[in-house]
């Protein structure tokens, strides 16, 4: 199946946002993590100057790369164009739990001891990954569907029908003041 240009672009930005979002998503979960065991242990921001740049670089291009495999495997990125929003802040949700559980348990188990902290910050991290994304995705998605009410993007259609009726459901759908634009092409076969 041969991907459309317009479908290709649109694939390549989702994937940008969403790097975008992870990225950010990351930062924050990063800074705060930073601060909180600053505060809990102020002999920790020893340990911490002893990370090289290396370090710092590979959580910020490995997290997003992480993100990307999660959502391409949640089905994220096959077809910008029908996508319903809520059902991607649904499936944003649901990714971003058992995404942030994995790096929560990879990224910060043996930071300490109690729970509470590794539930404070993995929650943290999560509200962070679903807000941004989630906020970025319906921005996105919003703009696609102010595309597909133009004539630029549209679906190819099959419109079939006997004694006159699929060219009227035709003839109905171009005088609606906003529809989705129909590539057509007129083939009749009459027997």
């Amino acid at each position: 199946m041969m991907i459309s240009s317009s479908k290709r672009k649109a694939i390549r930005n989702y994937i940008l946002i969403d790097s975008i979002s992870a990225f950010l998503a990351w930062v924050i979960f990063w800074l705060y993590r930073k601060q909180w065991l600053y505060v809990a242990n102020p002999e920790w921001e020893k340990g911490i100057q002893m990370w090289l740049p290396r370090d710092y670089l590979i959580g910020l291009l490995l997290v997003p790369l992480f993100w990307m495999l999660i959502h391409y495997l949640t089905g994220a990125y096959f077809d910008p164009y029908r996508k319903s929003r809520i059902n991607e802040v649904y499936k944003t949700v649901i990714a971003s739990f058992f995404g942030c559980l994995i790096l929560g348990l990879t990224a910060i188990a043996n930071d300490w001891t109690t729970f509470g902290y590794f539930f404070q910050i993995t929650t943290l991290y999560f509200v962070a990954q679903v807000v941004l994304t989630s906020i970025l995705r319906i921005a996105f998605l919003n703009r696609i569907k102010r595309k597909l009410q133009q004539p630029h993007i549209g679906y190819n259609t099959l419109i079939v029908g006997g004694n006159g009726k699929s060219e009227k459901a035709y003839n109905e759908i171009i005088k609606q003041p906003i529809f989705l634009f129909i590539h057509h092409q007129r083939i009749c076969i009459c027997g």
